[in-house]
């Protein structure tokens, strides 16, 4: 499995990356880092931050066992699970 970034403008490969796999969350940006959530063996997966232009894995945090959903908001990202929310920022 591999995540990748194109340049919309020219259609240019900016970077492509192998990933453990992927866990059935959608990535979400803000434009300069793409949040991607995966599975690397760790007991629920990770979000790993990658610059959108480089590629450079900037960040990676464990996930939290039963989330459902990865939400945008106002500078932060929101963890859904059963538990409850969780903010990253």
């Amino acid at each position: 499995v591999e995540a990748w970034a194109s340049d919309v403008a020219s259609g240019t490969e900016l970077w492509r990356v192998p990933l453990a796999g992927v866990a059935r969350l959608e990535p979400l940006t803000d434009g300069v880092v793409v949040a991607l959530p995966v599975v690397d063996g760790s007991p629920h997966g990770a979000l790993v931050g990658m610059h959108i232009r480089s590629g450079d894995a900037l960040w990676r945090l464990p996930l939290p066992g039963g989330t459902t959903a990865l939400r945008p908001g106002h500078g932060v990202v929101l963890l859904e699970s059963r538990e409850g929310v969780t903010a990253l920022g």
